[in-house]
């Protein structure tokens, strides 16, 4: 698993530009570190879970697609 916040307090530690501010006030993670992280799980074994923000590894049970509640 891969905490949203902690990686991004860990990015921002190493370069600040790879992080912002977000519209909630919230420490959020660049779009470009983003964009190469999707790049680098581009298959189907990594999802995205909105309600624990973090990414992990697909379960049996998830449903189909990146995002899962």
């Amino acid at each position: 698993m891969l905490d949203q916040e902690n990686a991004a307090w860990q990015l921002t530690k190493k370069d600040k530009s790879l992080t912002y501010q977000n519209d909630n006030g919230n420490l959020a993670i660049s779009k470009g570190v983003l964009a190469e992280f999707n790049k680098l799980t581009m298959g189907d074994d990594v999802v995205w879970s909105r309600s624990g923000r973090h990414w992990r590894f697909r379960e049996k049970y998830d449903k189909l697609g990146r995002m899962q509640d």
